[in-house]
C-alpha cells in the first residue's frame, strides 16, 4: 500500500489500551457500590467503499471520487460491546435518607452519569462520575489533547418500591467523546483513498492525544450507539469528508439489582432485538448533495 510510512505511524499507536480509569467523586464513600453498565449489540457499517465522495472544491453535483477504496476492517454483524463503570449510592443509603439526593415527584431518585471532563470538581450528590468507559474491538476510546472522557445524557433511576435501578437516557440522547477507529486518508497527489490505522490526523492516535485533532463522538439511545461524522483526512491536513458506523443492541446493569430499560423519564421498554443500525447522517447529507450515482474506476 502506498504511503506506508504515514499509516505505519498510526499502527504504532493503535495498540494503546481501550480502557481509561478515572477517579470517581464518590468512589471512597462507604455507602457507594461499584456498578457496571454494558451495551451489547452488533455493528452495521456503511464505510466509504459503499458510496461516493465529492472531491475537494466540488459542488453538490460533482465531480466525485470514483477510485477504488480499501475494504473497511469492521463488517456488519460483527459484535460490539461498550462497558461503563461508575459508583452509585447503595439501596441502604437511599432507604436511610443519607444520600442527599432529593426524591422526584414520583418518589424515585435520579442520578446523572457524566464523564470526568464534565464534573469540573462538582460534589453534587446527584451526579455519578463515569470511572471507566471501555469499548472492545476496533473502536476504542482516545484522549483528546490530554483531556479525559466527556459524556452526558445518561442517568440511573433508583425506585425505593422495587429497590431496583433503571438506566435512562435524556430525551435528546447521550453523547460521549472521544473515540477512534480505523480511518481513511485521501492523497490529493495521487487521487488515492487509503485505509489508515486511525481517524486522527495523519492516521495516528498521537494527533488526537496530543493536539485533539481528529477522532469522533459516539451518540446514542437505549437501543443504539452510532457516529455519523467520522472524519476522513486529506494528506494536506484538511478534512476531506466523513463516514459513519453504528450498532444496535441493549443496555444492562450489573453489580446491583437493575435493568437497562428506561427512556427519558425512565419509562421501561422491552429489550430490543439484535437489529443493525447505521448512523448514516453523513451518508444522507452526501446523497442529498449529489444528483447521480458516481461511476467507479475499474
Amino acid at each position: 500500500m502506498k504511503h506506508a510510512a504515514m499509516i505505519a505511524a498510526g499502527v504504532m499507536t493503535a495498540g494503546i489500551a481501550a480502557s481509561f480509569a478515572f477517579t470517581g467523586l464518590d468512589a471512597s464513600a462507604s455507602d457507594q457500590i461499584p456498578v457496571t453498565i454494558e451495551f451489547e449489540g452488533a455493528y452495521n457499517v456503511a464505510p466509504p467503499e459503499s458510496f461516493p465522495f465529492l472531491l475537494p472544491g466540488a459542488e453538490g453535483g460533482g465531480p466525485f471520487f470514483g477510485g477504488e477504496v480499501d475494504a473497511y476492517p469492521i463488517a456488519s454483524g460483527d459484535p460490539f460491546k461498550a462497558t461503563i463503570s461508575t459508583f452509585l449510592p447503595s439501596p441502604e443509603s437511599f432507604d436511610a435518607g443519607t444520600t442527599g439526593i432529593t426524591a422526584q415527584a414520583d418518589g424515585t431518585y435520579k442520578i446523572a452519569l457524566v464523564g470526568p471532563n464534565n464534573t469540573a470538581g462538582s460534589v453534587d450528590p446527584g451526579i455519578a462520575t463515569i470511572t471507566g468507559f471501555e469499548t472492545d474491538g476496533p473502536v476504542t476510546q482516545v484522549l483528546s489533547a490530554g483531556q479525559p472522557l466527556g459524556s452526558r445524557g445518561l442517568f440511573v433511576t433508583y425506585d425505593p418500591a422495587t429497590r431496583g435501578y433503571t438506566l435512562g437516557v435524556e430525551d435528546g440522547g447521550f453523547i460521549a467523546s472521544k473515540f477512534d477507529a480505523p480511518g481513511y486518508i485521501f492523497y490529493a497527489d495521487t487521487g488515492a483513498l487509503e485505509l489508515a490505522a486511525s481517524t486522527c490526523l495523519g492516521g495516528s492516535r498521537a494527533a488526537c492525544e496530543v493536539f485533539g485533532d481528529g477522532g469522533f463522538s459516539l451518540s446514542g439511545t437505549l437501543t443504539s450507539i452510532f457516529s455519523s461524522a467520522i472524519p476522513i483526512w486529506s494528506s494536506d491536513g484538511s478534512i476531506f469528508s466523513s463516514f459513519g458506523l453504528g450498532a444496535e443492541g441493549s443496555w444492562s446493569i450489573s453489580g446491583i439489582g437493575g435493568s437497562g430499560g428506561g427512556g427519558g423519564g425512565a419509562t421501561p421498554v422491552p429489550e430490543p432485538s439484535m437489529m443493525l443500525l447505521f448512523g448514516g447522517g453523513a451518508y444522507a447529507v452526501l446523497r442529498r448533495r449529489r444528483k447521480t450515482p458516481a461511476s467507479r474506476a475499474t
